[in-house]
C-alpha cells in the first residue's frame, strides 16, 4: 500500500524530540510494510519549503506570505497523492482546523485514500497561548474539527478514547527508537543529580520543582540538590529565572540549553532521577502517554511525573507527583532515588519490546486493513 505521512510542521535536523519522534514512526510504518514517504516543512534562510522525502515539493516564499500558506496553501500536496496514486495518508495534526485544511482533507479522501489523523494530545484547548489571533485561531478550529468526521476514517490516540470528535480511534503508546537511546552509563558522583528535557511550556512545571528545592534548603535541608534544565526555556524562562534569583538557587538550578548526542547522553550518566511533566493539569489535561517517559525508561533512569499514564503508573520506577500546584517534595525525591535499586538494564527491559515505535505503529498498521 501507497502512503504518505504529513507533518505540517518544520521538521529539524536535530535538537528536536519531536522531529525524532516523527521520522521514526515514519521509518517504523516502512517496517511493518507500508511504502511510505515522508512530507514535511522545514525552513531554510527564512524560505519556507515543503519536501517530500529529500526533495523539494514546493515553497512557500517566506515572511507574511508564507506563514499564510501554512494555513491554507495544500494543493501541491494534493496533487502528489493523485499522481502518485498514495492509498493512505497519515497525518500529523497540529491543531490548524480551518475552511482550507477541512477541503484539503474532503479532497484526499476524494481521491480514494484512507486519511488518518494523529492527535498528540488530547484535549488539547490548554496548550493554545494568549493572544488576539490565537484566539480567533482556537475559535476556527473549534467549529471545523467537528467536521473531521467526513473526510477522516480514524484519530490515532495517546489516551483511552475510543472516539474523539465522533470518529473511531487506534489507541497506541507513544514509543521510541531504541537503537537511537543508549542505556546510561552510570557515573559517580556527589549528592543528588535532577535532569529535565523538554521545549519548556507551563505544562512543564518545573517551577514547582525550583519552589520544592527552596523549601528544602529552607527547611534545613543538608544533601546537595543539582537540577540541569536541557531544553529551550521558552516563554517560561524568565518566571523561572526570578524565582531562581530570589531563592539565590542559582548554584542548585542549572540552564544548559538544548543538548544531543554525546552532550545528552552525559546528563543521563550523572543523574539520579529524569523529571517528566509536573502540570498536565495546567492544561486540563489528566492522562496522557508521554514521549519523554518512554525516552526516560529506554535510558535506564527512574523518574517521575504528575498524570496519568498506564503504561507506567504501577512502575517501581516511577515516582508519582501530586497533580496540583503544591511544592515538589524533595526529601521524598531523594528517598525514592536512594532506596530504588534497578539497574539501567533492568529498567530499559521493561520497555524495549512493548514501547518500540515499530511495535507501536505495527498496530497503526494492522488497523488500516
Amino acid at each position: 500500500m501507497k502512503g504518505l505521512f504529513l507533518a505540517t510542521q518544520p521538521i529539524l535536523s536535530q535538537g528536536s524530540g519531536i522531529s525524532e519522534k516523527i521520522r521514526s514512526q515514519v521509518e517504523s510504518l516502512k517496517k511493518a510494510g507500508l511504502d511510505m514517504r515522508f512530507c514535511y516543512q522545514r525552513v531554510e534562510n527564512g524560505i519556507f519549503n515543503y519536501y517530500i522525502d529529500n526533495t523539494i515539493l514546493y515553497s512557500l516564499g517566506s515572511g507574511i506570505k508564507a506563514h499564510l500558506g501554512l494555513y491554507h496553501n495544500y494543493r501541491p500536496i494534493l496533487e502528489y497523492v493523485k499522481k502518485e496514486k498514495i492509498e493512505f495518508v497519515y497525518i500529523r495534526y497540529i491543531q490548524i482546523a480551518n475552511p482550507f485544511y477541512n477541503k484539503f482533507l474532503h479532497d484526499v479522501k476524494n481521491a480514494g485514500a484512507v486519511v488518518y489523523l494523529e492527535i498528540p494530545t488530547y484535549p488539547y484547548d490548554g496548550e493554545y497561548t494568549v493572544g488576539v489571533m490565537k484566539k480567533i485561531q482556537k475559535k476556527i478550529e473549534k467549529v471545523y474539527r467537528q467536521r473531521f468526521y467526513k473526510y477522516v476514517d480514524r484519530i490515532v490516540t495517546f489516551v483511552e478514547k475510543d472516539t474523539i470528535f465522533d470518529i473511531p480511534t487506534v489507541r497506541i503508546s507513544n514509543g521510541v527508537n531504541m537503537d537511537k537511546i543508549p542505556e546510561r552509563k552510570v557515573k559517580e558522583h556527589k549528592g543528588i543529580n535532577l535532569v529535565g528535557v523538554a521545549m519548556l511550556s507551563k505544562w512543564h512545571g518545573y517551577d514547582r520543582l525550583i519552589e520544592g528545592i527552596h523549601d528544602y534548603y529552607k527547611n534545613g535541608g543538608t544533601v546537595d540538590v543539582q537540577f540541569f534544565i536541557v531544553g529551550d526555556g521558552g516563554t517560561v524562562l524568565s518566571d523561572y529565572q526570578e524565582r531562581i534569583e530570589r531563592y539565590e538557587l542559582s548554584s542548585h538550578v542549572h540552564f544548559e540549553g538544548v543538548k544531543s548526542g554525546s552532550e545528552l547522553d552525559d546528563y543521563f550518566d550523572n543523574a539520579d532521577m529524569a523529571i517528566g511533566c509536573l502540570a498536565c493539569h495546567r492544561k486540563n489535561v489528566k492522562s496522557v502517554k508521554s514521549l519523554k517517559n518512554v525516552e526516560y525508561a529506554a535510558r535506564g533512569i527512574v523518574f517521575c511525573y504528575s498524570e496519568e499514564n498506564s503504561d507506567f503508573d504501577n512502575a517501581s520506577y516511577v515516582l508519582k507527583i501530586p497533580a496540583d500546584e503544591t511544592p515538589i517534595d524533595v526529601p521524598k525525591l531523594i528517598d525514592f532515588i536512594t532506596n530504588n535499586k534497578e539497574t539501567p538494564c533492568e529498567i530499559r527491559k521493561t520497555v524495549v519490546n512493548s514501547l518500540s515505535w515499530d511495535a507501536q505503529m505495527k498496530v497503526v498498521e494492522e488497523s488500516i486493513h
